[in-house]
């Protein structure tokens, strides 16, 4: 017995010592890649705000405009340690994003904000707005132009993000199908989230990546109706008021 459990001894050490060894090897990789990638976004970064000087330079201030914002959008998608930002650096993303679609459609879509001054400066997770701004271009405007409004309103302890648009809207049918999916998408339009847009990720997964994030303290609701737009309504704590649970979930 005591052979045998000295065998088995031994047997989870060097098993052990494969795992650990294992671990290491993965890490050098990851850091390696960390300082690949590291040096492609600056390289891009000074690239394109060298691109920036020489358009303005010639007097084209309106194409100089749109490569800031592309720069801009690319640092903020890049820099993955920032897992929160303030409301008004979030709504500077979402503005530079509707230029950048702006450009390339011969009908402007027109974004307008309805936003408190004591709330730009709560904490909210950062590019969660770009993607339902996405779906309102693509779905509710189809495309066209049309009117994007962002209205919030600050609770004593949440925070109330409304984001409408005055394009086609849908049916109660329709609707309820994209509620579904969006609290249980199917493999395939997880896939189709994966190809479609900046950022990468469509409804469901700002959905799920919220819920993460609060718990059973986030709410998020879609109200339509055809020929009137759609409506997407966050429903959301205020961090600043729970700021330890901030601290404590931004150091994990």
């Amino acid at each position: 017995y005591l052979g045998t459990s000295f065998d088995q001894m031994l047997d989870r050490i060097n098993e052990m010592i494969r795992e650990i060894t294992e671990e290491q090897t993965n890490k050098r990789k990851a850091e390696l890649a960390m300082l690949q990638a590291q040096i492609h976004p600056h390289f891009l970064f000074n690239v394109l705000n060298s691109i920036r000087m020489n358009i303005l330079r010639k007097g084209d201030r309106e194409n100089a405009d749109v490569i800031s914002s592309l720069s801009r959008l690319l640092r903020m998608a890049i820099e993955q340690d920032k897992e929160y930002i303030r409301l008004h650096e979030e709504m500077e993303l979402v503005s530079h994003y509707v230029r950048l679609m702006n450009m390339r459609r011969k009908e402007k879509a027109e974004l307008l904000l309805d936003i408190p001054p004591e709330a730009l400066l709560e904490r909210v997770p950062r590019f969660f707005l770009q993607p339902v701004i996405e779906n309102a271009f693509i779905h509710g405007l189809k495309q066209g132009g049309g009117v994007i409004r962002v209205g919030v309103r600050l609770d004593p302890e949440r925070m109330v993000i409304a984001v409408k648009d005055h394009g086609i809207g849908m049916g109660s049918e329709a609707l309820e199908r994209l509620k579904a999916n969006i609290v249980s998408p199917s493999e395939r339009d997880k896939e189709t989230d994966k190809r479609q847009g900046f950022s990468g990720i469509g409804l469901s997964n700002v959905y799920e990546r919220l819920r993460i994030i609060y718990g059973e303290s986030f709410a998020m609701n879609i109200d339509s109706e055809p020929h009137r737009g759609t409506t997407v309504t966050f429903l959301i704590p205020r961090l600043e008021v729970n700021s330890a649970d901030v601290q404590s979930h931004a150091g994990g």
